[in-house]
């Protein structure tokens, strides 16, 4: 598996991962991430949303955000349409997803990786928080609106990150998984 590829996959998985997996707590859609901090190795970088927001319009990457993607070995334009494509989802499979027992495993190891910026804590509800907003309504999601209903500031931990999708494997299989295994 390519760097390329595995970087998707870690991507995807942060994204189903954070489906299937948590309890509410629910976030406030008054305060959303203004920033979000990318750990790769020794280097933490920050970006903005709207340099987010920009690079997922015009596929061209600003600031930081072009030094992020090449230590990550990903190309504008596929992070762009990863955080543009739209997934569709069912809310209420989702909340019975992220309510089940091994929902909320995966989803607390994953909010450690991905989680406020200024503590380890409350990972996993963030996350959770901002998936099932992002669904409500229309019952489908981006990663990009997945970002914008993220409560606080936030960091990622890019290296975590591709460790966990290569433990947890094919998204669709896990998600498969938990929705079939009678987990909820």
């Amino acid at each position: 598996m390519t760097m390329n590829s595995l970087t998707r996959a870690a991507l995807k998985l942060s994204l189903c991962v954070g489906i299937g997996l948590g309890t509410v707590l629910g976030a406030s859609p008054a305060r959303s991430a203004d920033n979000w901090t990318f750990i790769i190795g020794p280097i933490n970088r920050s970006v903005t949303l709207a340099q987010l927001q920009e690079l997922a319009e015009t596929g061209k990457p600003s600031g930081d955000l072009k030094l992020i993607l090449k230590l990550a070995g990903q190309s504008p334009e596929d992070v762009a349409k990863i955080l543009t494509d739209t997934v569709d989802f069912d809310l209420v499979t989702a909340y019975r997803l992220i309510s089940s027992r091994p929902g909320m495993a995966v989803l607390e190891q994953l909010g450690q990786i991905i989680a406020p910026r200024n503590a380890n804590t409350a990972g996993a509800q963030a996350l959770s928080g901002a998936l099932l907003m992002s669904l409500s309504g229309d019952n489908q999601f981006t990663v990009l609106e997945i970002l914008e209903k993220y409560p606080t500031d936030a960091r990622i931990n890019v290296g975590e990150l591709m460790a966990a999708s290569e433990q947890f494997g094919d998204v669709t299989q896990l998600l498969d998984g938990l929705m079939g295994g009678g987990g909820f």
